[in-house]
């Protein structure tokens, strides 16, 4: 295994040295990201004082300093600040705030982690994307890579739950020493919302490749899309069914025209009919992980009422500024005890199962409301991306990628608190911050190359015939 691991490293560090020499640095990022999700803590950690080092977290380091020397050598910083910017300072800040004037140590310093490698990474992220410029080549390796990796995660899933377990790679996956959510589809991130999240967002970037391909690339997304499909359902989670659903709606309506969109409608709503007619009694209780019982799963969705009033009682003695962060494990347990009339006790153990929830509770209306403008800041970019007259087609899909990891995150955001989930802020953060990125420039490289105009066009034109959409006419005027 060992030997195994060696081969694995010198090739990888091998590929990312030719991949440095080729590509720009949001595909450095993108490779951060996959990277971290299959090589992660769990595969490998070692602690150097207080703080893990980890494969992803040295990748971030090297492309965070690559990216100072880029912006040393050339002297100039490739934004101008925005109103979103400030907005996601405005949230670390107020992030460290919370945590150091609270009882940081909390719980062997759980608090100071949650702020360096769940906050502190993700926001690096996004700003090294904000600064980054991207040619053409680096949104196509990036959105195949994506592609790729979603396919990957797709079969993990389906291995999970149906087999062979033998050919799960990494190994760690199908391990028994991490119990939460066996039998899921959890894939390399040992939670099945990332996993039907990441997803999502690489099944959408599939879908930016179908009108830059001929023929036979198409035949081989159209076999990709079972896989994809059934990778997200055997993630045995509502929210993630949910979110692809919205998100696949949206990616198809978005460049739509008045009658595509009639019958997708129509289409749409006959199958929620037929969904809900045969399946609405098995939606509420199904058997999921190895350990736990169909009728434990039919009780979890009824919890959410009590965390719920749990979280609204803490409000009420905090409602500015919260617990502070990470400390609503340490202030919550008052607040299972003092009502005779709901058994609060029940739902002690859990954390918040809403993201929105959890900030009112540790970072009070302060921290809901920057998380609302996060959100909100990062819709309407990825809609002004789309929308940019001066980006090319590849750089417009950005925008629809980002509005993906959106939803993903906003859905499953009410039914999980997904700022504790591990990787979700990177993803979250670097799509947001790419289509902050194409939304803000007024002209890309890549759309002036000599020759480009005509692929474009062409493009344009066969996105417009397979799908039946007006925006080839829109785009070429």
């Amino acid at each position: 295994m060992e030997l195994a691991i060696l081969f694995i490293a010198i090739g990888g560090l091998l590929w990312l040295i030719w991949l440095g020499r080729t590509t720009g640095t949001v595909v450095h990022l993108g490779c951060v990201l996959l990277v971290g999700a299959v090589f992660g803590p769990h595969f490998f950690s070692q602690s150097v004082g207080p703080i893990p080092v980890t494969i992803d977290r040295v990748l971030l380091f090297i492309v965070f300093v690559h990216s100072c020397f880029l912006i040393a050598w050339q002297r100039r910083i490739n934004f101008k600040f925005t109103r979103l910017d400030a907005v996601v300072v405005a949230l670390c800040l107020y992030l460290t705030a919370s945590t150091f004037l609270t009882d940081w140590k909390f719980r062997e310093n759980l608090p100071m982690a949650r702020l360096l490698f769940y906050n502190y990474l993700p926001i690096a992220i996004y700003f090294i994307a904000r600064n980054a410029d991207f040619s053409l080549k680096d949104v196509k390796v990036l959105l195949i890579g994506m592609t790729l990796f979603g396919f990957y995660l797709s079969a993990t899933s389906i291995m999970e739950v149906k087999g062979p377990s033998s050919l799960i790679f990494p190994s760690y996956i199908k391990s028994t020493e991490f119990v939460e959510f066996l039998g899921r589809g959890r894939g390399p991130f040992l939670n099945p919302v990332a996993c039907g999240v990441y997803q999502i967002v690489c099944l959408v970037a599939a879908m930016m490749l179908w009108p830059h391909l001929k023929n036979n690339g198409k035949a081989i997304l159209i076999c990709m899309a079972p896989v994809f499909m059934a990778g997200v359902f055997f993630t045995l989670t509502r929210g993630v069914w949910l979110a692809a659903a919205i998100s696949v709606f949206l990616v198809m309506w978005i460049p739509a025209n008045i009658k595509q969109r009639s019958l997708m409608m129509a289409a749409g709503m006959m199958v929620m009919v037929v969904f809900l007619g045969f399946f609405s009694d098995k939606l509420q209780g199904f058997k999921r992980d190895k350990n736990v019982t169909a009728y434990e799963m039919s009780q979890s969705a009824g919890l959410r009422p009590l965390l719920a009033t749990v979280a609204l009682k803490m409000a009420q003695d905090r409602p500015v500024f919260g617990c502070g962060f990470g400390q609503y494990s340490k202030h919550k347990i008052d607040y299972h005890f003092d009502s005779d009339k709901q058994p609060l006790r029940k739902v002690m153990p859990y954390m918040q199962h809403n993201v929105f929830l959890n900030y009112l509770c540790e970072l009070g209306m302060v921290g809901v409301l920057l998380l609302l403008a996060l959100l909100v800041g990062f819709m309407r970019s990825a809609w002004a991306a789309w929308r940019n007259p001066h980006c090319s087609l590849w750089h417009k899909q950005i925008g629809l990628v980002a509005l993906a990891s959106i939803v993903g995150y906003l859905v499953n955001g009410m039914f999980q608190d997904v700022s504790i989930i591990d990787t979700m802020g990177a993803l979250f953060f670097l799509f947001g911050a790419l289509s902050v990125n194409c939304a803000q420039k007024q002209a890309i490289e890549s759309a002036v190359e000599p020759g480009f105009e005509p692929a474009q066009a062409e493009f344009a034109q066969e996105f417009a015939q397979d799908f039946g959409t007006d925006f080839g006419e829109a785009h070429l005027a």
